[in-house]
Order: C-alpha cells, then structure tokens, then sequence
C-alpha cells in the first residue's frame, strides 16, 4: 500500500512535520523528482534544527545532500553530507559520498583523507576500497593501489568494480555493467 495518501494528509495537517517530510523527500528521490525532494528535505531540515543546529538524526541532511548532488550543486551537497557524518548512522555513508565528490572534482589527496575515514567506520565496504585504488592510481601510488586491490579481491572476488579495476572479466549482466560505468563515472574517470 502506497503511504503517500497519509503522508498528504498528515502535511495538511502539519506541513513542517520532519518525519512525513523526509520520508516523502525521499521517496520523491527515488522517483526522480530531486527538485520536489530537495523542498522536501529542507522542510524537514527547517523544522529539525529550529532549535538545535545538530538534530540527532543525520538522515533528512544525508538525503538532502544526495539531491542536491543530483541538481548538479556539488558543494552544497558536500556540506549537506558533512552535517549528515555528525550523526554515526549515517557517517560512513555521508564519507563516502564526500570522497565521491572529491575524487570528481579532482581533488584526490582530500578524497583519500575521506575515503580512510570512510574506512575507519566500514573497513570492508567495496565501493570505498574501490574508490581507494582509483584515487591512490591518480596520485601515482601504483604498489599501494596494488595491495589494496589485491587485498579487496581475496574478501571479495567477485565485486564487480574491483574486479574491472584489476582488468578481470566483467559480469554479463547488463544492470551491474552500469552501475560499475556510474562509479567510474561518479569518481571522475569518465575515460574508461
């Protein structure tokens, strides 16, 4: 059952309440609609850190910064996920989206400073080790890219990004060829 029709009525009833708000923002997301979630989310945000600058959940800020990376404004979304990194559930998330932003921007010794942060919270998640190879190969530190790639396919040999890092066979399946084009995409390699 789609929640939309309670959500409506709940911001007739309350159009500043945080949860409906974020929870529509985000759904708004997912269909595309980054405008409508951005308004959305900052509604959330107004009503959160009315009387506190930190609310105790980063979630509304952490979203808030994935739709404004969507409406191509970068820098407001990095700070958007730095907001969101002060709340340790969304942390490791917001961290690797800011070492995202920096590795496209060709900003690659911050994008590393992040990317061990990221990994300092999530030690085993792929996509920072991946994002990890691709930014220490830029900065000329081929051995240390090396290892980690190494290292990142004996925990996972079948991740499909790291895979195409280290110049393996890609999966015939179409949907994750994207998703390893959008990461490459995402990091600033658009030349592969």
């Amino acid at each position: 059952m789609d929640p939309r029709a309670y959500w409506l009525e709940g911001l007739r009833r309350d159009p500043g309440d945080a949860r409906i708000n974020a929870a529509l923002g985000a759904a708004l997301h997912r269909d595309g609609d980054y405008a409508g979630a951005l308004a959305h989310l900052e509604t959330a945000l107004a009503r959160l850190t009315a009387r506190n600058p930190n609310p105790a959940d980063g979630e509304a800020s952490y979203r808030r910064g994935l739709a404004l990376e969507r409406l191509d404004r970068a820098q407001d979304a990095y700070d958007a996920f730095a907001k969101a990194a002060w709340d340790g559930r969304w942390a490791h998330a917001a961290q690797l989206q800011m070492a995202f932003l920096d590795a496209a921007a060709g900003q690659d010794r911050r994008a590393l400073e992040v990317i061990e942060t990221a990994l300092r919270l999530d030690a085993e998640d792929l996509r920072a080790r991946a994002l990890e190879v691709v930014v220490l190969r830029r900065l000329g530190r081929e051995q240390e890219a090396a290892e980690r790639l190494a290292a990142t396919l004996a925990l996972d040999p079948l991740d499909p990004w790291n895979r195409d890092l280290a110049g393996l066979e890609p999966p015939a399946d179409a949907r994750v060829l994207v998703d390893v084009a959008l990461d490459h995409a995402a990091s600033g390699e658009t030349d592969r």
